[in-house]
């Protein structure tokens, strides 16, 4: 899970609703990010850090710190 992108987003009081129409793109995505199950691209990285008012090295520094989740076998 992306504790750092939860944490920043609702840290500025920012719903997922309000983060996705801020940077062009659904809720859904967002939720996907926060949960792991998605890769966050540079483009989406450059909004969130334009919408947080952090730079994109301090988001990328936090994305490479989170530990990747193991793949549960079906």
């Amino acid at each position: 899970m992306r504790t750092w992108l939860h944490t920043l987003r609702t840290s500025r009081g920012l719903s997922r609703e309000r983060l996705a129409a801020r940077i062009g793109v659904c809720s859904k995505t967002v939720e996907r990010w926060e949960s792991g199950q998605s890769d966050l691209r540079l483009q989406a990285l450059r909004g969130i850090a334009d919408c947080l008012g952090v730079d994109v090295l301090s988001l990328v520094s936090a994305e490479l710190a989170t530990p990747p989740q193991p793949v549960q076998a079906s």
